[in-house]
């Protein structure tokens, strides 16, 4: 039937015969979803038939809704609710607390120096001095593993893993990268181990 939605219409509507009609019938043997889609045409045309039946079509029984629905609202009094009270007091509550935390980030930025020292409380960035590792461990890698692996090495995850499934890792201060690299790089838990 190439989908000829108009054939199918008239089909619901009752008004195709002869051959056209055949045709429809056919292609609704054949097509599931075209079956399904007459279906629900069917369905509509009864439900429009039903709004009918009551005396008002859909489209005024919608519009006299909001007109009812506008009439109530032009008829409540202008004096607040006292639901409306404890929502304006909450907003103005909000507003307050949103104009402290401007103030405070304000002061913070116009009244610090250049010197003033930051640290993130997480710990990162403590030391910058510290070597790092880039890691790739083994999909099946447990955390006693990770730990026991680490451990010895005073060895600490920072970040991770990644997109990629990359590990950072801080070393400490004093340690040789480069050899600990060599070292973490035998272990059957490394698939990949490199310097950042």
């Amino acid at each position: 039937m190439n989908n000829d939605d108009e054939l199918l219409t008239r089909y619901v509507n009752g008004k195709l015969e002869g051959n056209q009609r055949q045709r429809v019938l056919d292609a609704l043997v054949n097509d599931p979803d075209l079956a399904r889609e007459a279906e629900l045409l069917q369905a509509l045309k009864q439900g429009l038939q039903h709004y009918e039946n009551a005396g008002e079509p859909p489209i005024e029984l919608g519009l006299a809704r909001l007109k009812r629905d506008i009439q109530q609202e032009q008829n409540v009094s202008d004096t607040p609710s006292p639901r409306k009270r404890r929502d304006l007091f909450w907003k103005g509550l909000a507003v307050a607390a949103c104009l402290v935390v401007v103030v405070q980030t304000s002061l913070v930025v116009f009244t610090g120096s250049d010197d003033t020292q930051w640290e993130l409380l997480s710990g990162g960035g403590a030391s910058d001095a510290a070597p790092q590792l880039q890691v790739v461990f083994a999909p099946d890698t447990t955390i006693a593993q990770l730990e026991a692996l680490l451990q010895p090495h005073a060895a600490h995850i920072i970040e991770g893993p990644g997109a990629l499934g990359i590990y950072s890792l801080r070393l400490p201060e004093d340690s040789d990268a480069i050899s600990l690299r060599d070292q973490l790089a035998e272990s059957a838990l490394i698939e990949e181990i490199y310097l950042p």
